[in-house]
């Protein structure tokens, strides 16, 4: 039954990853032909099956249906049936299974459109955080930092501490990679202040970066670490309040952070699904999932490169987006993580 709710979850990314990019609602109307309109039947919406059945294509007006929608539902189910074999509660299977869809759906929305919406990237990120304050995160435990406090809150503080560290992190880094790779100070700043929207602090946000790197790296070597986890914790829930809370609920949805000429180092859509994989994973094992999707980008390149000399001819240049790469790697080290776990 378990295994059966998995493709189910399957077609919901499906749903997640044709609304979402065009500003649609996942929760009305219901599934139908984006040609004709037709409204398909439950008979009609079983994942692969139905597919198979019609032909691959719309039974009214019979239009071809993208194969990526079978592909899609195969890809969470599958995943799904495996993490069941690593799940040692119902609660927990969910809890996988929720971010396996949040993941893929992220990884094919980057893939088609070239961006990664904070709707989900935000959304898995609350959820990890709720879920920690209820449940014991399956691939961390709190930090000693916090152990004075209730367990689940310490489990809590813990996800906030790691979301503001790796944040900081990710957008330093991105501020420091375009200053050297844009020569227009006007795209440097639009394309690296990811958290200082003011554009007081924005003329100044190197400075900032630097202020705020400098006094992390003070207080992990010269205090006890529980001072250093409680900074990154009042980060972490300033990015909750500004980042997730004001900048996306209460304002209009942002995540295309990319400069005129289509090009940046990282856009604000891969920064947050690095602090996302953080959350999940924690810091160690979210830089891990970073590593291992920049050696995909950049193998696809390679690739790129091979097939223009053997063509003899250059390739259309096409915005190399990294999200595949990072939802590949996260779920390759999530379920690595819990392989070794169930063989320790």
């Amino acid at each position: 039954m378990l295994a059966i709710i998995a493709f189910l979850f399957g077609s919901f990314a499906n749903v997640l990853i044709h609304r979402i990019p065009n500003g649609h609602s996942i929760f009305a109307p219901r599934s139908h032909c984006p040609k004709c309109g037709y409204q398909l039947k439950w008979f009609e919406n079983i994942p692969i099956i139905s597919y198979v059945i019609l032909q691959g294509q719309c039974s009214k007006c019979k239009t071809n249906i993208p194969l990526s929608y079978p592909v899609v539902e195969a890809i969470v189910g599958m995943l799904g049936i495996i993490m069941l074999q690593f799940s040692t509660s119902v609660v927990e299977y969910f809890f996988y299974l929720i971010l396996i869809t949040i993941v893929v759906a992220l990884g094919f929305i980057d893939y088609k459109a070239q961006r990664l919406p904070h709707a989900l990237t935000y959304s898995a990120i609350l959820f990890v955080i709720f879920y920690s304050s209820l449940f014991w995160n399956p691939f961390y435990a709190p930090v000693i930092a916090f152990h004075n406090l209730p367990a689940k809150l310490a489990m809590s503080a813990t996800s906030i501490a790691y979301l503001g560290l790796a944040f900081f992190v990710v957008d330093c880094f991105t501020h420091c990679a375009n200053l050297f790779y844009f020569k227009d100070e006007a795209l440097k700043l639009a394309s690296s202040a990811l958290t200082f929207r003011s554009e007081k602090l924005i003329k100044h946000v190197t400075w900032i970066y630097i202020l705020i790197a400098g006094l992390e790296l003070y207080l992990a070597f010269n205090y006890p670490l529980v001072i250093f986890y409680y900074f990154n914790c009042a980060l972490g829930l300033s990015y909750l309040i500004n980042e997730i809370c004001i900048d996306y609920i209460f304002a209009s949805e942002t995540d295309e952070e990319i400069p005129a000429d289509g090009k940046t180092i990282l856009g604000g859509g891969d920064a947050s699904f690095v602090a996302m994989a953080a959350v999940i994973l924690g810091p160690l094992h979210a830089l891990i999932v970073f590593v291992l999707a920049c050696y995909i980008a950049l193998t696809q390149r390679v690739i790129d490169k091979i097939k223009e000399k053997i063509k003899k001819e250059s390739l259309e240049r096409r915005y190399m987006p990294l999200g595949p790469g990072l939802a590949f790697a996260l779920i390759a080290v999530m379920m690595f993580l819990k392989a070794s776990f169930r063989l320790i």
